[in-house]
């Protein structure tokens, strides 16, 4: 059996759940769409597109990681942290179509866990596309006190229930994927602290 725990980085493996085969899978999850991408994404699994989508994923903009899904599979949203933040629009247009499970993706060494380091180089960037310099500053300040995180995996859970206090009858399943071996991990802290009911898939 393939062991993954080598390629989890060390701040997060004592917070991870690894989950090898489809028995790993939380049984909460059989027969829905969030053990269908799990199963894609770590065992190489088919997925079987339906007449229209039943699943939305968020996840980060990362260059290094790419969605094993194919077209017509799923609504997805990609943006810097991987968090619903300023989308909420966009989930509410999924509703209307029906879909009932969002998946959300963190991974390790994420950008926006270090973008504190790099907004003198982003508001020059916008500088040289023309901003003017003050104003640039001052929106790569703003933007960073919305986008920036601490740690990966905090962000993930805060923003686990930020989305279940918005929309009480959707299942969000959040996942941790580590960039080494494109693998997703389950977060301790939502198998121990969500109830079988919260968690009940729809």
């Amino acid at each position: 059996m393939y062991d993954s725990y080598s390629s989890i980085p060390e701040l997060h493996k004592s917070r991870l759940i690894q989950m090898q085969s489809s028995n790993d899978i939380p049984a909460r999850w059989n027969g829905t769409p969030i053990a269908s991408f799990i199963q894609a994404q770590n065992f190489g699994y088919p997925l079987h597109v339906n007449d229209q989508p039943q699943i939305l994923i968020s996840t980060c903009i990362e260059f290094r990681y790419a969605l094993p899904i194919p077209a017509k599979y799923a609504y997805v949203i990609r943006t810097a942290g991987g968090r619903l933040i300023g989308q909420e629009f966009a989930v509410g247009y999924v509703l209307t179509k029906g879909v009932k499970n969002i998946i959300l993706i963190a991974h390790d060494d994420c950008g926006m866990a270090k973008v504190s380091q790099a907004k003198e180089a982003i508001a020059k960037a916008f500088v040289q596309q023309g901003w003017d310099p003050a104003e640039a500053l001052h929106y790569v300040n703003q933007q960073a006190e919305v986008l920036a995180i601490d740690d990966e995996l905090d962000a993930l859970e805060h923003e686990y229930y930020r989305l279940k206090q918005m929309f009480n009858d959707i299942h969000v399943a959040p996942l941790f994927l580590t960039l080494n071996d494109k693998r997703v991990h389950l977060p301790k802290w939502y198998h121990e602290r969500i109830s079988a009911r919260d968690a009940q898939p729809h």
